[in-house]
């Protein structure tokens, strides 16, 4: 009995410890315990351990994240980096950044050593992952956790190189992140397009000036040029004074001045032409890096200052070069290097003169300064004249290139601005843009947008037509506009799309298109928005006559347009609300029942007085009266804008109209033809509509703006 007992004691305890076994060893192969003894084999420098193991992390979760030691796929993406396998690593930070994403999470650590790797070569290959990572690290300002600041401030100070100050929130205030991702999304020059270019390019500048024009002690890591580059992109000419003439060399050191090659600095200078004319930047080396300077820091210390009359000489000779190619690139040096060499001039004739026996003026002085390979130098100065000697000269031109160098600047500060993208730098589709907001039944804002292409739209520049040549393209019989309405939300996320497209049958390539008003619209605004529309051209085939055998070609024009914090209009119970004004072309044979799809828009912001205008709204939210009926008045109010006489000014006079209207709804449709013959010699109109309810007294009211041209 006592040897069944202990059958029996010996058999639970084994099924007992069955299950704790199975616990332990599931509690081995949970992603907690996997990852830590994963990093634990990559700091113990088992790397073939530490892979096994990660890669059981991330296949069981691959959006694993602690708050202490970050992602699993970065610390996965490490070990392949220390393995150089850069693909490998590659692959894991991307598949960590899309589950961290569609997970509604983040990770500093994995952000920054992803930028941190596209950042890696001079012409880096950007992807979805690249901007992703990106906006990770702008969204974590303000909010880092310990320990992750230093990675951010790096990245925080080369965006503030283009980050406008005014907007610019202080370290530390916790809306810093989402201000930077609602500012960096107001930058998408193509909304059309799903990326964002504008980063694009800036991570495309910021690698080449990482790798150009590096400064590890600064906090971007870039010197004066890297810092401008990142800004403003490439210059459109670049110049490098050299001082490897020898006429300049002779003339500068053979007389005995203390003065070297290695005196002269190393110098930069950029023009931005196609941004301003004032856009030119000096940069001079200092050390081992480059600094923006002014004109006069081209030329040695030793050249400058207080110095004796050769050494004067030397400093006019080295101005004379250096203000004649200075002259050259931009013409704020036209008259400093005239100066100089006006002076200089006069200094050779009066050692001609002197030289070859023949009689100087009275007043002119001659003093010999020094003596070189068997002849004296000589400086003159004319007291008569007020031609002062070589040292007083300098003094003073130096003191004039400060001068203009400073107004220099603060022109170059008026006229550059902060940052500058060349993406919408190709040939753009003019066109005249109008938008309304109208109130639909369902409580919700359309936005309606309505356009017309103006010349020179179709008629493709020199350029495109050898692109269309090269391609095989130049016959082409069509032009297809796209047009692409996104609506953002108020801090820029986007939130609803919609595409359309205009045939310009046989427009291509016209010199005028057939005025045309077109309409697109985008629905289901409910609070405040942004809008953004793109217009994109393309040069089109039609092989047969139907437009099934229309087939693209490649994209010549493009336009964009866009309305910031537009206010959804007011649906609530109660609310008295009125659409925007649209200007339309009026038509005597309407009928009495307004139909809006009937009606022509008017999208030009300037008109004749013989064009025909009238203007259509939408009144919403009217009460109603004791009958069942609404009551309201219409006034509007026309303000024209005229030249006075001559020194008079501009002179300003008003019309006025109203009428009262009943209804059977609660929303009224309103039209209203104007007498445009009154505007003959207006330069300017200013209608106000204004809308009251007559039995609440509540009112509403919109502003339209023309240009009045002349017949």
């Amino acid at each position: 009995m006592a040897r069944v007992g202990c059958s029996f004691w010996l058999a639970g305890l084994l099924l007992l410890a069955a299950p704790t076994a199975r616990a332990q060893e599931s509690a081995h192969t949970t992603p907690d315990a996997l990852f830590e003894q994963g990093r634990l084999a990559f700091e113990r420098g088992d790397l073939g351990q530490a892979r096994a193991l990660l890669q059981q992390v991330v296949a069981q979760d691959p959006d694993y994240r602690t708050s202490d030691a970050g992602a699993a796929a970065y610390w996965l993406g490490q070990v392949h980096r220390v393995q150089e396998d850069r693909g490998a690593m590659r692959r894991a930070w991307q598949a960590g950044l899309q589950a961290l994403r569609q997970a509604g999470e983040d990770d500093l650590r994995l952000a920054d050593a992803y930028v941190q790797d596209v950042l890696a070569t001079d012409a880096p290959a950007l992807d979805v992952h690249a901007e992703a990572a990106y906006l990770m690290l702008m969204a974590h300002a303000g909010r880092t956790r310990p320990g992750e600041a230093v990675l951010l401030r790096r990245h925080l100070a080369q965006v503030h190189l283009i980050y406008p100050e005014p907007a610019a929130a202080p370290p530390g205030v916790q809306e810093a992140g989402a201000r930077l991702l609602a500012w960096w999304r107001r930058q998408d020059p193509l909304p059309a397009t799903p990326q964002n270019e504008r980063i694009e390019e800036h991570l495309t500048r910021l690698a080449y000036a990482l790798h150009h024009y590096p400064h590890p002690g600064r906090p971007t890591g870039l010197d004066d040029r890297g810092e401008l580059y990142v800004r403003l992109g490439p210059p459109s000419q670049q110049h490098t004074i050299r001082y490897d003439d020898g006429a300049f060399q002779r003339e500068v050191f053979r007389y005995g001045v203390r003065l070297s090659m290695q005196d002269f600095p190393a110098n930069e200078i950029w023009a931005y032409y196609h941004i301003a004319d004032a856009g030119y930047y000096i940069f001079t080396k200092q050390g081992d890096h480059f600094y923006l300077s002014d004109a006069e820091k081209l030329l040695p210390a030793s050249l400058q200052g207080v110095f004796d009359p050769n050494r004067g000489h030397s400093a006019v000779a080295a101005l004379r070069y250096i203000y004649k190619q200075l002259a050259l690139f931009h013409h704020d040096f036209v008259d400093r290097y005239a100066e100089v060499e006006q002076y200089a001039t006069w200094q050779e004739q009066q050692e001609i003169a002197a030289r070859s026996g023949g009689l100087q003026a009275i007043g002119i002085n001659e003093t010999l300064v020094s003596r070189g390979e068997g002849q004296g130098r000589f400086a003159y100065e004319d007291r008569v004249l007020g031609i002062d000697p070589p040292e007083r000269f300098v003094r003073r031109a130096l003191e004039r290139g400060t001068r203009e160098d400073q107004q220099a600047r603060l022109r170059r500060e008026t006229a550059m601005p902060t940052q500058f993208t060349a993406l919408l730098a190709g040939q753009q589709m003019p066109l005249a843009v109008r938008t309304a907001r109208f109130l639909e039944p369902d409580g919700l804002t359309r936005t309606e947008v309505y356009w017309s292409p103006l010349p020179p739209t179709f008629k493709l520049d020199r350029a495109t037509r050898r692109m269309l040549e090269k391609t095989g393209l130049a016959a082409y019989d069509d032009f297809v506009i796209q047009t692409t309405l996104v609506r953002h939300t108020t801090d820029y996320e986007r939130e609803a799309v919609q595409v359309d497209a205009w045939l310009g049958a046989g427009a291509a390539g016209s010199a005028s298109p057939p005025t045309v008003v077109h309409r697109s619209m985008i629905r289901g605004a409910a609070s405040l928005y942004h809008l953004a529309v793109e217009w994109d051209g393309y040069v089109a085939h039609r092989k047969g006559a139907d437009l099934a055998s229309l087939s693209l070609g490649p994209r010549v024009q493009t336009a964009v347009f866009r309305s910031d914090s537009l206010r959804a209009l007011r649906a609530d119970a109660g609310a008295f609300e009125m659409s925007d004004v649209m200007p339309v072309l009026a038509d005597e044979g309407l009928p009495m029942e307004i139909d809006p799809a009937a009606l022509t828009p008017y999208p030009f912001t300037a008109t004749t007085p013989e064009t025909p205008l009238a203007l259509y709204f939408e009144v919403y939210g009217l009460t109603f009266g004791p009958e069942d009926r609404t009551r309201y008045a219409v006034t509007y109010q026309v303000t024209q804008q005229r030249k006075g006489a001559r020194l008079a000014g501009t002179r300003r006079s008003t019309t006025a109209g109203a009428t009262e209207q009943t209804g059977a709804a609660r929303t009224a449709r309103e039209y209203i033809e104007l007498d445009t013959d009154e505007w003959h010699g207006a330069e300017a109109v200013e209608i106000e509509v204004v809308v009251e309810d007559r039995y609440t007294g509540r009112r509403a009211s919109r502003v339209l703006r023309f240009d009045v041209l002349s017949p």
